[in-house]
This record gives C-alpha cells, structure tokens and sequence, in this order.
C-alpha cells in the first residue's frame, strides 16, 4: 500500500500530512478500489490526465461485507461505477463522511494536488466510516495513521 507520510527530526506526522499533498502518477499508473482513510478528500489536477472510477451503488451490508474481503480487487456490479475524467485544472472533492469507494487509472504523466477536508456536520459519519475501515486493512491503499488516536481523542473533547 502507498500512503501519505511526512518525517520531521522529531516524530513521523502522518495524519498531517494528509491535510495537503503531491500525487505523481506515471502513465497507466493504477489505484485499485479502496476509501481513503480518513475520508473527506480533494484533489486538483495540475498536469496529465486521470480517470477517477467511482462506485455508486448501494451500500448494504453485502457490498460492505464484499468490500471488507476483496478490497482493491473487489468488483462492483454492473451499472454502479462512474467515471470522471479529470484535466489540468479540474478539482474533485469526495465529500466528507460519505463512503467514497473509488479507483484511479493515470491516463498520461500526471501531477495532482490535494487534500483532506473535514466538515463538522460530516464527524458523526466519518466517525462511522473510520469503524467500518480501521478492522479491514485491504479498505484503503494507506497506513493508518499513528496520530489517529490522538486525533480521535481531541475530536471526542471537542464534540464532549
């Protein structure tokens, strides 16, 4: 699996890193299916092309279970995939606390630069995606974040 991880002299700042970031693509460069963790990301594309695959079906406890177990190779159904082609100067944003299953083909050299957005309306669904993500690594293409218990903790104090 990738992942978004920045070093500083003091401590590995992973979550943060996932607050702006570079994606380089190399031509035919392929993401298969998966969430982002920490769910809730833009991307803006800066050079070349991407086809960004996204499932738009339903999200039973079938397709959760399917999901859970297969990961990047996991197979929607026919009929429940949209794609968007995304040029130079083309944003897509994932939207915060919705279970944003996507896939991403690099069509041609590609520099893309995105982030993680959190809306405060969106933490009790991000919340539940989280607990649906964490138990199944095969979910995502990242690590999990090492400060995400510190984040879960500041998070809890500022809803409490």
């Amino acid at each position: 699996p990738g992942g978004k991880e920045t070093v500083t002299p003091m401590r590995t700042i992973d979550c943060e890193a996932c607050l702006r970031f570079a994606l380089f693509g190399e031509r035919y460069s392929y993401s298969g299916w998966h969430m982002d963790i920490l769910n809730g990301t833009y991307v803006t594309i800066v050079t070349g092309l991407k086809a960004w695959f996204i499932y738009t079906g339903p999200w039973t406890d079938k397709e959760k279970t399917e999901f859970s177990q297969k990961g990047m190779t996991w197979t929607p159904a026919p009929g429940t995939v949209k794609m968007i082609v995304l040029r130079p100067e083309d944003t897509l944003v994932m939207r915060p606390g919705f279970p944003v299953i996507h896939a991403v083909l690099t069509l041609d050299d590609s520099l893309a630069a995105g982030g993680m957005i959190w809306a405060n309306t969106a933490i009790p669904k991000i919340m539940e995606n989280l607990a649906y993500i964490l138990p199944y690594a095969v979910t995502t293409n990242e690590l999990i974040p090492r400060q995400l218990p510190e984040y879960l903790d500041a998070l809890y104090a500022y809803v409490t």
